[in-house]
């Protein structure tokens, strides 16, 4: 594992920074939980923050009970209509 450290790592911060500064206007939806250990809601509301400074839509859903997969299939409908 240790051989594969440098270029994993190169590739991680590549991808997060294209995603960070995603060139991509269409509509975005993100969808978080205040308990999931991974997806830091403050790393979450910096990506927003930098989406809509560029004249980005964005819409964000966070709940304090659930993980992130769980949101997805409890709050399809609402989630939808947030576009609407």
């Amino acid at each position: 594992m240790a051989n594969f450290h440098n270029v994993a790592t190169q590739h991680y911060l590549e991808s997060s920074r294209q995603f960070h500064n995603s060139l991509v206007k269409s509509p975005a939806l993100f969808l978080g939980s205040y308990d999931d250990s991974i997806g830091c809601i403050k790393n979450i509301q910096r990506v927003i923050e930098k989406w809509e400074s560029r004249g980005g839509e964005v819409k964000s859903v966070f709940h304090k009970l659930f993980m992130c997969v769980l949101l997805y299939f409890y709050f399809v409908t609402s989630c939808i209509d947030l576009f609407h």
